[in-house]
């Protein structure tokens, strides 16, 4: 029987930058919440990090992202397969998602799975924000 992945992390982030030189990985604007002054929303590039270990074989990773409220899914991602040697390793998966359409206020969910099974889960809030009143020009100066 395959193992299943340990997830060491699972992240939201604008972008992903992996160094071609030295391999680290930069995760660039980590995002936990998302504000709107109206819906839908966009988010024009939407990455999520995952650090995993404790796997060996051969694996497809899926990222879902859904609606909490319904389980509606709003947006998904899909690795390439890849074939992890040894339970020892560090797996740093990327998966993007491009631009996201979030059709309204409420909390949303990443879900992450390997050949299917879930591994792990991830909340995440897109709010309603008022924008702020403009005061009134200040009169002028009489005189």
């Amino acid at each position: 029987m395959q193992r299943k992945p340990a997830v060491v992390s699972f992240l939201t982030c604008d972008h992903v930058v992996r160094d071609a030189t030295t391999n680290r990985i930069s995760l660039i604007n980590l995002i936990h919440e998302l504000y709107a002054f109206s819906f839908p929303v966009f988010h024009p590039h939407l990455e999520v990090y995952a650090c995993l270990t404790d796997a060996q074989g051969d694996y497809v990773f899926e990222l879902s992202l859904l609606d909490a409220a319904t389980d509606q899914a709003i947006g998904a991602g899909k690795s390439p397969p890849l074939k992890i040697p040894t339970p020892l390793a560090i797996v740093d998966l990327d998966m993007k998602l491009g631009t996201v359409q979030f059709p309204k206020e409420g909390k949303y969910e990443f879900r992450l799975t390997a050949n299917g099974e879930f591994l792990q889960r991830k909340e995440f809030a897109v709010r309603k924000v008022q924008p702020r009143p403009v005061p009134p020009p200040a009169a002028p100066p009489s005189g």
